[in-house]
């Protein structure tokens, strides 16, 4: 009783990839939660071993375990949203989209779609990434690709041709869901 009287903070969860320099995935989702007074709940889908230079090794969780992670979670939280982050595995992803189809029109979710690391590493083959990104649209997230990766899911090189604008016209059409794209520089 006595903890339903309490303030409850704002819990999010993040589902993302672990990533040993706590640089990125699941580690940065829970220093900035943190810094902004959130509770964070993690769902892990792989675990990296990386540095400032180089990501060595990536390792799959199974998907049984991300979709007991997530499940198990909003059982007992209340989540006001969910981030997604790095997804490599089309089983995870249909684990995940099972997982969340429920609570997709009462939870908003943020989608950062990763296709490479900041240090070049891809982590698909880009057929592999627009399945996976094309199966979580399913979701109805807002999506936040960087513009590299919005020319990568909109099939369009940034040129003196083709517009940031012409780009975005072109995810909502593929897609069906809202983007922002990071990194634009005016």
């Amino acid at each position: 009783m006595l903890r339903k009287l309490m303030h409850r903070p704002t819990t999010i969860l993040s589902i993302a990839g672990s990533d040993n320099t706590s640089g990125a995935g699941i580690q940065a989702d829970i220093k900035i939660s943190k810094s902004l007074g959130t509770y964070c709940l993690t769902a892990l889908t792989c675990v990296t071993s990386q540095n400032s230079e180089n990501i060595i090794n990536v390792f799959n969780v199974p998907s049984n375990i991300v979709e007991s992670q997530i499940n198990i979670s909003l059982q007992e939280y209340k989540v006001d949203g969910i981030k997604i982050g790095l997804i490599n595995s089309l089983k995870i992803v249909e684990k995940i989209c099972k997982s969340l189809k429920n609570y997709s029109k009462k939870i908003p979710i943020v989608v950062d779609p990763i296709y490479r690391s900041t240090n070049n590493r891809y982590f698909y083959k880009k057929n592999e990434y627009l399945r996976i990104i094309k199966e979580i649209s399913k979701l109805n997230p807002f999506f936040t690709p960087n513009i590299f990766e919005a020319s990568v899911l909109s099939n369009m090189k940034l040129n003196p041709k083709v517009s940031i604008e012409d780009i975005m016209k072109n995810l909502s059409k593929i897609y069906q869901c809202n983007f922002v794209i990071t990194g634009v520089e005016n």
